[in-house]
């Protein structure tokens, strides 16, 4: 946590992105909860959000199948 909190905020970046974006994040999340997700998103041009019910911070490990959805979502839009 101390790593991220020195990072600098680079939500600014965020529009200026010209490729699909998949925003996945757990509705449990304490560390980068989804409040961050949804202004990521918002600030993405592309962007699906997704949150995850019942997961957590390391929603990949708790949810891997609606993770692996998400992503797999994300990889249709891109060949397009």
């Amino acid at each position: 946590q101390r790593a991220m909190a020195a990072r600098p905020d680079s939500v600014a970046l965020l529009p200026s992105l010209t490729v699909p974006a998949a925003v996945v994040v757990g509705d449990e999340d304490g560390v980068t909860g989804p409040e961050h997700a949804r202004a990521m998103a918002a600030a993405l041009p592309d962007a699906v959000l997704t949150v995850l019910p019942a997961a957590g911070h390391l929603s990949p490990v708790e949810q891997p199948e609606p993770v692996a959805a998400a992503l797999a979502g994300l990889l249709v839009r891109v060949r397009r």
